[in-house]
């Protein structure tokens, strides 16, 4: 929790609006990215093997900008890694990466 925390806070300027800690051991963070909040939800220790009824998870987030090449440098600058930029239709611009840095 505290990595994924440290991690928007550095590639998206996220401030942490609030923090709950409930009593199954599950923690909740709610963080604030411009006028987006993002919820955080850590369930404790993953049991193995994971049973894919019980999987909980995102597959990957988007983020919309008004200011594409800027968002895309800054994040490059903070050592973010792209797989590569495509264009899908007029006016519209996509960058994908994956969750390591480099």
């Amino acid at each position: 929790m505290d990595a994924s925390i440290e991690y928007y806070q550095k590639m998206f300027g996220a401030q942490v609006m609030l923090r709950r800690n409930l009593p199954t051991s599950k923690r909740i963070v709610y963080l604030q990215i411009g006028d987006t909040m993002l919820e955080l939800m850590d369930f404790g220790p993953g049991k193995e093997p994971v049973d894919p009824r019980d999987y909980y998870g995102v597959t990957h987030i988007g983020i919309k900008t008004d200011d594409f090449d800027s968002a895309y440098r800054d994040l490059k600058a903070k050592g973010r890694i792209f797989s590569g930029a495509l264009r899908t239709a007029p006016g519209i611009r996509l960058v994908f990466c994956g969750s390591r840095m480099g």
